[in-house]
């Protein structure tokens, strides 16, 4: 279907840029919901998404350069990519702004059906600002929005090299649809998303083998003292970079580590990840039910694990 829509003749699609698009209108529904989504010509076009690359090239860039010195340095003698990042936020809240007031104004009942409305009216103490509310969305926006699109984009890499899993999946997601009558199908509530069992395996595996967010980096506090990493004295200040990829690959952690085998997120006796009975003490979620409890370390599995690791799982 999007190959017939964007690619003329159905010709080729370029999944890195139409899946990051797609996921960033599918939280602008969950926060604004349908009607206002609907209502909001930003959100239908490739706006939306070129503003949040501008944006997210900006926050790479600061990282890279050194945020504080950009802070203080006029404007015309910032990079060009730091100018139309700055930009592409103030244009992205320029567009939020009003959709955030007018969730404010809807009636208190539809407005707890909204994640922005909920968020809006939190109790007195707990309240929220708008600039609060609109960087929460920035946030959600453009953190949510590559990241997803990444892994959308590799798990679709592997299903086509692996046509039987296509099928499968294919299948269990007709399984858990609605019938809307006259051929069509509505695709599985967000309730029915945790049924899909094989697709959830899937998606699992697609982040395993390639992970959005390849490393990270870890350093001990004065409080945990000096740590021992294999016989090497690691000091409070010192820097220990764990990469996810060879991780999640290598034999010593993963059998069969390098094969596409979803079936390992299905069944306790297939070649796993790690010793599962490390995973409560990690901090890493409770999986679904019918999925077995699996470590891996896609998003950390320490103490302060990265806060979005429920959303693309």
């Amino acid at each position: 279907r999007q190959g017939g829509r964007w690619g003329g003749g159905g010709g080729e699609v370029d999944a890195a840029v139409l899946l990051p698009r797609e996921a960033s209108a599918v939280i602008a529904r969950v926060l604004f919901g349908d009607e206002l989504y609907s209502a909001t010509p930003f959100f239908h076009t490739f706006e939306l998404h070129a503003q949040l690359q501008l944006a997210m090239t900006a926050a790479g860039r600061q990282t890279e350069d050194g945020f504080m010195l950009f802070k203080y340095l006029p404007r015309f003698l910032l990079p060009a990519a730091i100018r139309d990042g700055w930009d592409a936020v103030e244009v992205i809240k320029r567009e939020i702004e009003p959709l955030i007031h007018a969730v404010g104004r809807l009636p208190e009942e539809e407005r707890k059906t909204l994640a922005i409305g909920r968020l809006a009216a939190a109790g007195e103490e707990d309240k929220l600002t708008i600039q609060e509310l609109l960087a929460t969305v920035l946030t959600l926006l453009g953190g949510g929005t590559d990241t997803t699109g990444f892994t959308a984009s590799w798990a679709l890499f592997y299903l086509c090299q692996h046509p039987e899993d296509m099928a499968r999946v294919r299948d269990e997601c007709i399984s858990h649809s609605t019938d809307a009558g006259g051929g069509l199908l509505l695709p599985p509530s967000l309730e029915n998303l945790q049924s899909l069992t094989f697709t959830w395996a899937c998606f699992r595996e697609a982040m395993r083998l390639q992970p959005v967010v390849p490393s990270t980096l870890l350093t001990p506090t004065k409080e945990s003292g000096d740590v021992d990493i294999g016989h090497t004295i690691v000091k409070p200040g010192d820097a220990v970079i764990l990469e996810y990829t060879t991780m999640h690959q290598h034999p010593a952690v993963v059998q069969r580590g390098q094969e596409w085998y979803p079936q390992r997120w299905l069944e306790p006796d297939a070649p796993g990840i790690c010793d599962t009975s490390h995973a409560p003490v990690l901090g890493a979620s409770a999986p679904p039910p019918g999925i077995v409890p699996r470590v891996d370390f896609s998003f950390s599995l320490l103490p302060r694990p990265c806060i979005g690791r429920e959303r693309p799982r």
